[in-house]
Formats: C-alpha cells, structure tokens, sequence
C-alpha cells in the first residue's frame, strides 16, 4: 500500500515517526495522556509513552508470532508481529527508555505501510500529551 500515500513526520509521545497523510487522530485516547492513537484506512497507530505501557512480553503463544531485532536510527530495536483477535495483525516495539509503538493491520497488504512506520522510530525524550497530530 506504500506506493500510492504521500507520508509526513510527526513526533508522538516521545518518539518521532514517519505515517500516511491520511493518519488522524482517534476517538480512542488513553486515560494517562501519554498515549496517542491515530488511525487511517486499514491502520491503526498506537503510540505509549506512559509507565504501564505494554512492554511486549508474552506474545510468544500468539498464533503468527515472530520476533526479530533491527538496527533503527542508531538504536537496535526488538520488533515483534502477531496475529490479532481481530483478524488483523499487530507489528510492534518498544523503544528502549521509551514508548510502546504498535500498528495494528487489517488486511496483510498493509504490513509494508506498519514496517515503514516502525523503521521511521527516531526517540525523543517524551513530554506529558507530546504530540503534533
């Protein structure tokens, strides 16, 4: 899906992320203020920057789970991806000393749009409803 969207860089809840033009902010917000949740078609971008974000741990018996490490703007990532109870799929990370990032896809076609956003990461020190969206 990458090739047709036009993409801008925004900084979310302490990290800056490259998403689509179309991503806008959701009527699903966190309570804590640190969470940002954008969505756009077949999309959905959730960005944790509060201290009980989920850190990731556990998903190993998720039906699709795998796990694999990349080197992002200088900072060596654990990414996972598994299989939602939505029939979707969640790619995700966390950054270390920041937020959770997770997008979670509707169809596989839009894993490429999820694995950019996820590539984007630069970390930033995050402030309390941080966020250009």
């Amino acid at each position: 899906m990458t090739g047709g969207r036009g993409w801008r860089r925004l900084r979310l809840a302490g990290a800056d992320v490259e998403v689509p033009d179309g991503m806008a902010p959701s009527e699903e917000q966190g309570v804590e203020g640190g969470v940002v949740v954008l969505e756009d078609a077949g999309l959905r971008l959730t960005v944790d920057a509060t201290p009980f974000r989920d850190r990731l741990e556990g998903y190993g018996a998720r039906p699709g789970f795998r796990a694999w490490s990349e080197a992002v703007d200088g900072t060596d990532l654990d990414l996972v991806a598994f299989d939602d109870e939505d029939g979707g799929r969640v790619l995700a990370t966390t950054v270390p000393g920041g937020p959770t990032v997770a997008v979670h896809v509707e169809q596989e076609a839009y894993q490429p749009d999820a694995l950019r956003i996820l590539r984007s990461i630069h970390p930033t020190h995050p402030q309390q409803g941080d966020t250009d969206a």
